[in-house]
């Protein structure tokens, strides 16, 4: 569906605002802007992380799954997967 609704995305070509959008629109989520920098929401969220190779990760009481391969040997409930600004830089 996303590929479908969003073909520029496998290219991250597909602005915060556009994904808000389609979140909103097609999943009936509710959808809050936040800056990143170490803050944690209700969960479980996803959360669109790193400018310079976009993607979407996921947060649940148990940790983060990251389906990233530079993160693929991360253990979700590891420490550093909760720190945004060291792990992933400024998010979006």
């Amino acid at each position: 569906m996303v590929l479908r609704d969003l073909p520029e995305a496998t290219e991250g070509k597909v602005t915060v605002a556009q994904w808000e959008d389609w979140l909103r629109n097609k999943k009936n989520l509710e959808v809050v802007r936040h800056d990143g920098r170490d803050e944690h929401y209700d969960i479980p969220c996803a959360h669109l992380v790193q400018r310079h190779s976009p993607h979407w990760i996921y947060e649940d009481e148990n940790g983060v799954l990251d389906p990233s391969l530079p993160f693929a040997c991360m253990s979700p409930n590891d420490r550093s997967m909760r720190e945004w600004e060291s792990t992933y830089g400024v998010e979006f």
